[in-house]
């Protein structure tokens, strides 16, 4: 048998004969069953709204603050060990590239229900004590599992996409779900948990509601692990992972001169009546589905702000649920079967390499490098282990780049509810739920655009001697002289006349952080109180899209630079970078900002408005452009 690493899914699919297929035995333990890719990738999305409860943290991060008496400073600390296990996944990495995405999924949702109910009994003041330092394991268990979710949920769907021209935008599906989750819950906290006495502010019920999430969020992880996943050596059958459940309909009706004469009707008939949708139909629809889901969780946030939240919060679940169920619909719709029975992946699936390592990332190979385009030096260049990630340049540079700008949204969010709290009366209680609705929207916005534009501008065609040159170009080349040398250097990477990779499209992404940090250094208690809400609520905004969008980007480029044999270990590396970037933003320059102006009352409390952050969003923008220098560097070692 040769040994042979890289297995084309069509080849392996289309191997059927009973010959090769009678050998083999399936893995998996005693199970039977096995979601279909579709049903692989709805369960993956409802993975990511448990593992984005690590954005809920500004909804209890007040309560543990008062019954650990703890400063500011102390508080963002665990939070960020929350961030810090969520991106340095390098354990849960290992553990994806040797086990698959099954037990992965188990794994994190182990973690998630070890983790908050750690976070609940130090809340209760029961069994664990009452430390920083319990508080701060529990939060980075939780963060573990979130992100070792995270990576299953990626793997899972990289293995039955295997078309790279889609991996933009399905990365920002499913981890649109991620920015999703904490405006989901926001609502499901209004709804259930709020504490309606007066003065209550955020409201007491935040134990009960950290009790919930170790209950929801590790359980469906759990669940979920029972059925997504194909073992080692295994694909779908045909007719789920090609996607052609109707080949017939889909060859005459889904293409593209088809749906350029056709109405709106015709297109939503096919969406949710008929289910003859193409892959790119249903992405399109999928993703514009979850951004009215964002656009949704952002009005419930202004309505609350304007009404109460107890008035609109059950209005704006009902609406919730619906959208959740367009989704279900638009994406199962035309399946023929949710899941499969384990003979049907033998039956479909050929004899593969028994030491073969990654049960998950078998396609992957080929995705990335096709067949006769690459020699096998080139393929080690591009599959490199985490040993050999750490010897290259190219590491440190994305390294800087991801920890300063990604940092940045860390500081957001780990403090949203303190700044809000900083303006004192100039702001109305309700706000700190007002910015996560909308950072939460936000978030998801960004990561659904990114993936879009992506793939939209890596499409732009070369031609046989590099890229295109547009007319931006030829202005700025007919400058000539050594001025403008530099000039045409900083503008040329907003060229996207060529074709745009991964790396220089996280250039412009960075570019927006750095005006997100500008927007929440300008707020001032000195405005009218509309103006600070404005002020406040743009740079959350702001900050909130491009944070997504990096987030986005942190497993495309980990991807598209180090290649995809060694996925999980090298983006728990890369994952470090925002990590250590979250502590030294957000843990010790905003907390110690914010101590420097805090009294004592109740708690360590700053009320002084904007000397509270304002020089900490200073030095975060400086962080920030030091990022985009370093990106840029990166971008001209690989000719982006």
């Amino acid at each position: 048998m040769t040994n042979n690493a890289n297995i084309d899914v069509q080849q392996l699919n289309s191997n059927n004969s009973p010959k090769s297929s009678s050998n083999i035995m399936i893995g998996g333990g005693g199970q039977k069953f096995f979601a279909s890719k579709w049903l692989t990738l709805l369960l993956s999305q409802l993975v990511m709204v448990s593992s984005g409860a690590l954005y809920c943290f500004p909804l209890y991060s007040q309560t543990m603050k008062e019954r650990l008496n703890l400063t500011q400073e102390q508080l963002t600390f665990i939070g960020t060990c929350g961030n810090f296990g969520a991106f340095f996944s390098v354990l849960g990495g290992m553990y994806f590239d040797r086990f698959g995405s099954k037990a992965t999924l188990f794994l994190g949702g182990t973690c998630k229900v070890i983790g908050f109910g750690m976070t609940t009994m130090i809340l209760r003041g029961i069994i664990f004590p009452q430390t920083v330092f319990f508080s701060s394991v529990a939060a980075y268990i939780m963060g573990t599992g979130c992100s070792t979710s995270l990576t299953a949920a990626l793997g899972a769907n990289y293995a039955n996409f295997t078309d790279k021209t889609q991996h933009g935008r399905l990365v920002g599906l499913i981890m649109a779900f991620f920015g999703l989750s904490s405006g989901v819950f926001s609502i499901v906290f209004d709804v259930f948990f709020m504490n309606t006495t007066a003065g209550s502010d955020i409201g007491k019920n935040s134990v009960a509601f950290v009790q919930f999430l170790a209950v929801f969020c590790g359980g469906v992880d759990i669940l979920c692990s029972t059925v997504v996943g194909v073992p080692r050596g295994f694909a779908l059958p045909s007719s789920s992972a090609l996607d052609e459940i109707n080949s017939n309909n889909a060859m005459n009706i889904n293409n593209e001169s088809s749906r350029s004469v056709g109405s709106m009707t015709d297109d939503v008939k096919r969406a949710f009546v008929t289910g003859n949708l193409t892959v790119d139909d249903r992405l399109r629809w999928s993703l514009t589905i979850t951004a009215i889901g964002a656009v949704h969780v952002a009005v419930s946030g202004y309505l609350a702000h304007q009404f109460g939240s107890q008035a609109t919060s059950p209005l704006a679940l009902f609406i919730f649920a619906c959208i959740a169920y367009s989704l279900y619909r638009v994406t199962m719709l035309g399946t023929n079967s949710l899941l499969h029975h384990k003979s049907e992946l033998v039956a479909a699936s050929s004899v593969v390499s028994t030491d073969q390592k990654s049960s998950e990332m078998k396609s992957m190979d080929d995705v990335e490098n096709p067949q006769g385009t690459n020699s096998n030096a080139s393929s080690r260049m591009t599959n490199l282990s985490p040993t050999e990630v750490l010897q290259e340049m190219n590491f440190y540079l994305l390294f800087v780049a991801l920890m300063f700008s990604l940092g940045s949204g860390v500081t957001v969010i780990n403090n949203l509810t303190q700044i809000a709290k900083a303006f004192g009366e100039n702001l109305p209680s309700s706000m700190p739920l007002t910015l996560l609705k909308m950072f939460a929207c936000t978030n998801t916005l960004g990561r659904l655009h990114a993936g879009y534009w992506s793939d939209k501008l890596s499409k732009r065609p070369l031609d046989g001697s590099g890229v295109k040159e547009s007319h931006s170009s030829r202005k700025l080349r007919t400058l000539g002289g050594s001025s403008s040398n530099i000039v045409s250097s900083f503008m040329s990477n907003f060229d996207t006349s060529g074709r745009v990779g991964r790396v220089r499209f996280t250039s412009f992404l960075i570019v927006g952080a750095f005006f997100g940090m500008i927007a929440c250094w300008t707020a001032s208690e000195d405005m009218p109180s509309s103006a600070l809400a404005l002020t406040l609520t743009t740079g959350c905004a702001v900050t909130g899209w491009f944070y997504g969008a990096l987030f986005w980007s942190m497993p495309t480029v980990t991807i598209d630079v180090f290649g995809p044999k060694h996925f999980g270990a090298n983006r728990g590396l890369v994952g470090l970078a925002p990590a250590l970037g979250g502590y030294l933003m957000s843990t010790k320059i905003a907390g110690a900002v914010y101590q420097y102006s805090a009294v004592f009352d109740e708690g360590w409390k700053c009320t002084s408005g904007r000397v509270c952050y304002a020089q900490a969003f200073f030095i975060n923008t400086i962080l920030v452009v030091i990022a985009y220098c370093s990106v840029l560097l990166l971008c001209r070692r690989r000719n982006e």
